[in-house]
């Protein structure tokens, strides 16, 4: 399980107190982002000192897709998942209180960089598949994996990101073995997510890591559309891609393979979480 940086055991488990807080268990700082349901600030738990990070949702939130984000979280503990430590109503709004990691998400890293070595993913995608593996094992999908989702624990270290934002994770269970409504960032979303009638699971989320590898190897979309959202969304039910931009002809075809499995069209054949870090392109 992550856990702020240079926290101390006796903090962190102070900060696990199955008690839940208020706000006034926390000192308020800067806003760090804010969205049309939800605004996070920075804190410092007052009995602690440990900076911390409180998301604030927003009115136009409900309270029950509040408590199923909360919910969801607290279930995925994972050294490169964000840390759930606390959650608490108050003055009718949910808080929900999480590590605060202090470096960059993957989309501005890979905006500076234009693209990584094969190395560098290899590291990302082990990591990222952990990741989901503990996330899949609850029964949880996350359903918006995106480069704006992964942010670095410590500058330009790969290894130590973090998957936060589980604003649409839904937890699957025995009674609803699927889930059946669109959502996610369109040019990550699988098949099976944005066609007329969605039925899908957790293979949603190894489609998307598979746009990840895709971006991180070429420094491009693997699904994209100068017409709009329509077209994009028809190549994306059409797994519509190719692997014939110049910037592939420098990738292994190890790394290709490793590409193409994650963006198999049939979800029933997309590899799991566990089944994808068995790669031979993950061990070489």
């Amino acid at each position: 399980m992550g856990r702020p940086m240079g926290e101390s055991c006796s903090a962190r488990d102070a900060l696990l107190s199955p008690t839940p807080s208020t706000s006034s268990a926390y000192d308020f700082g800067d806003v760090l982002g804010s969205g049309s349901f939800s605004i996070v600030r920075s804190v410092i738990h007052r009995s602690t000192g440990v900076q911390l990070a409180i998301k604030c949702f927003t009115d136009n939130f409900s309270l029950a897709s509040a408590e199923r984000e909360i919910s969801c979280l607290r279930l995925c503990q994972h050294p490169s998942i964000v840390t759930f430590y606390d959650s608490f109503e108050e003055d009718g709004h949910m808080y929900m209180v999480t590590e605060q990691i202090p470096g960059r998400d993957m989309q501005v890293c890979l905006s500076e960089r234009g693209s990584y070595s094969e190395e560098d993913v290899r590291v990302v995608m082990k990591t990222l598949l952990a990741a989901l593996v503990s996330v899949h094992r609850v029964g949880v999908c996350h359903r918006d994996i995106k480069l704006e989702n992964i942010v670095l624990g410590e500058k330009d270290d790969l290894a130590s990101l973090r998957l936060i934002d589980f604003g649409l994770a839904a937890r699957l269970t025995k009674e609803t073995p699927y889930l059946a409504i669109p959502c996610g960032t369109p040019a990550y979303a699988a098949p099976e997510v944005v066609r007329r009638s969605p039925r899908y699971g957790t293979s949603c989320d190894i489609w998307s890591a598979g746009v990840i590898a895709y971006l991180l190897l070429c420094g491009e979309p693997p699904f994209s559309s100068s017409t709009g959202l329509r077209e994009l969304i028809e190549k994306v039910r059409a797994a519509d891609y190719s692997m014939c931009d110049p910037a592939w002809e420098l990738v292994s075809d190890d790394a290709k393979d490793f590409v193409a499995s994650l963006l198999t069209l049939d979800p029933s054949r997309r590899p799991t979480a566990s089944k994808a870090l068995e790669h031979a392109w993950l061990s070489s």
